[in-house]
């Protein structure tokens, strides 16, 4: 059962979250909130500072673009995405490079030790192109790109005499 004076702090926490929000959104708030954020480098330091709830502050964010510019602070869950982004990226890019080297064919030292690790002999070996990889490549748009031919050469008719 909720009490009288529970329901008259509720209300009374309302009002003040009203009067925060107000306070935030307003020229003097933002530059506040920008001093604050240079000083924290997390949401919830931040949130700490201006004494309100984390999940306020994502809300504030949301609710208002200046303010949102003003904190100039990420949070945990973009900055991940950001950084999963980046590492996804930079692992295509190492699959692709490794799709053109076998595509195009390379060259490689193989060497030969016994039992006592004393290298007996080195050669150097080329791995010729891969007619596969080179397909993949090539169809990595849709379909396969074919190569342009010349023009035939026409044949001047012959005629017939009949």
């Amino acid at each position: 059962m909720v009490t009288s004076w529970v329901i008259k702090r509720r209300y009374k926490m309302a009002k003040l979250n009203n009067k925060t929000r107000k306070y935030w959104f307003s020229l003097d708030g933002l530059e506040e909130v920008r001093l604050l954020a240079k000083k924290c480098k997390t949401s919830e330091q931040l949130a700490k500072k201006m004494n309100i709830s984390e999940n306020t502050l994502y809300k504030y964010k949301k609710e208002n673009q200046e303010f949102n510019k003003a904190t100039g602070i990420n949070s945990t869950l973009e900055v991940l995405k950001t950084d999963f982004n980046t590492e996804k990226n930079n692992k295509i890019n190492e699959v692709n490079d490794a799709l053109y080297k076998i595509a195009l064919g390379y060259d490689y030292t193989e060497t030969k030790e016994n039992a006592e690790g004393v290298i007996y002999e080195t050669s150097i070996k080329h791995q010729a192109p891969s007619v596969s990889a080179i397909k993949m490549i090539l169809t990595r748009d849709g379909e396969i790109k074919k190569p342009i031919k010349k023009e035939q050469q026409t044949k001047k008719p012959t005629s017939l005499n009949i």
